[in-house]
């Protein structure tokens, strides 16, 4: 067993082992996790039968950042007029992407590697899924991408900085907002 003054023994003020000396480790870990905090948002819940929702689906061909291999599958995009958006990409039985965005706050899980992605504020422009729903919301992109518009339902974000690329077939136009339509940056 282990003797209180064994723990302070090594303990030196200023140092992060002092909140482990004071709290042993499980308290302190635990405690580390509520101050650092993280944004974990509950699951959105879509009623198509609320007029502020327009659903949009389609497939998508998506190549992965640093992966030799193109995925391709089901692509579901929800957004509300306030804000609020879903983007899931499937094969079917499999959920391959969940991401969701509410005003302020955005997450991307990747449930097949057990990965989960959250943030505060506009969402990371490290990943393309994060890109969509301002695309079809206001034509706009990140300058860390390029779209590549072959029609109003079929087109391509590339990553100019990694090699993601994703690419999308929505089976109906995105709708636009006050008469912007998705631009192309070639």
């Amino acid at each position: 067993m282990t003797r209180v003054r064994d723990i302070f023994e090594n303990c030196t003020p200023g140092s992060i082992r002092l909140l482990f000396c004071f709290l042993g480790a499980t308290p302190a870990l635990l405690l580390a996790g509520l101050l650092v905090g993280c944004v974990s948002l509950p699951p959105l819940v879509i009623d198509q039968q609320d007029p502020g929702w327009r659903v949009l689906t389609g497939q998508a061909i998506w190549h992965p950042p640093g992966k030799k291999i193109e995925i391709t599958g089901d692509l579901l995009v929800a957004l509300h007029q306030d804000g609020r958006s879903l983007v899931q990409f499937t094969k079917t039985p499999f959920p391959i992407v969940n991401a969701q965005f509410q005003p302020g706050a955005w997450q991307v899980e990747f449930p097949a590697e057990k990965k989960r992605f959250s943030g505060k504020g506009d969402p990371s422009h490290r990943l393309s899924w994060l890109q969509v729903p301002s695309v079809l919301r206001h034509g706009k992109i990140h300058p860390a991408w390029k779209i590549t518009k072959n029609s109003d339902t079929n087109w391509i974000l590339t990553s100019l900085r990694t090699d993601e690329v994703l690419e999308c077939y929505l089976d109906s136009a995105p709708p636009s907002s006050a008469g912007k339509t998705i631009p192309s940056t070639e």
